[in-house]
């Protein structure tokens, strides 16, 4: 989708490679808990099961890759925004097929992981929890974030690990967080939650180990 990064070989099979691992919830929480002290931003974004669901089960999805894009214009004007877009076996874009953005985000609908009762404060966090837009914008974003910016762009998770997360019992969509690892890079935490948003901690969380950058 974007013209800026280069990873891996595109005629190497990322089927078995190290692409991603899943992480406990005391590294999740260090990650995100340094990111959070240091941003008033948004710090994380919620997309809803079943669209992520759509986007994984396109023929010929291996996984997702998960891009940083900006809104110039609009009801959006100059937030975050991340960008979701199926990968093929061979770690190329699937720019002809579905791409999910417009997540809900925290702030204002946060339900986090140190948050221990379930509460329906967050009643409209499913309206908008994803939609689907067009390569023509998504390529937009991504180039809107990306313009003078030396940092990661984009992270690659697998399809598979990424069901694992959408399949534990009472998982209704999938969150990632913005971190920050202790080498100072930034870094995207994958974690499912339950039908009020709030992160199910004793679940699997999921962290990228093949990052692109500029």
């Amino acid at each position: 989708m974007s013209k800026h990064y280069s990873v891996i070989d595109r005629q190497q099979s990322i089927t078995g490679q190290h692409v991603d691992r899943f992480i406990s919830l005391k590294e999740a929480r260090e990650v995100t808990r340094d990111f959070t002290l240091k941003t008033d931003s948004v710090i994380s974004h919620l997309f809803e099961g079943v669209k992520v669901a759509q986007v994984l089960n396109q023929e010929k999805c291996h996984g997702v890759r998960v891009y940083h894009g900006k809104h110039r214009d609009g009801l959006f004007k100059n937030m975050h925004a991340i960008i979701m877009i199926g990968v093929d076996e061979f770690n190329n874009d699937m720019a002809d097929g579905l791409i999910l953005e417009l997540s809900t985000t925290c702030p204002p609908f946060c339900m986090d992981m140190f948050t221990d009762a379930d509460s329906d404060v967050n009643k409209d966090l499913w309206v908008n929890a994803g939609s689907f837009i067009s390569p023509e914008l998504a390529g937009q974003l991504t180039d809107n974030f990306t313009y003078n910016i030396d940092s990661n762009v984009a992270y690659l998770f697998s399809a598979e690990k990424v069901r694992q997360i959408l399949g534990q019992p009472s998982c209704n969509g999938l969150k990632f967080y913005h971190g920050e690892s202790a080498t100072g890079e930034h870094t995207l935490i994958a974690t499912g939650v339950n039908r009020f948003g709030k992160d199910l901690r004793l679940g699997q969380m999921l962290t990228s180990e093949l990052i692109s950058t500029l």
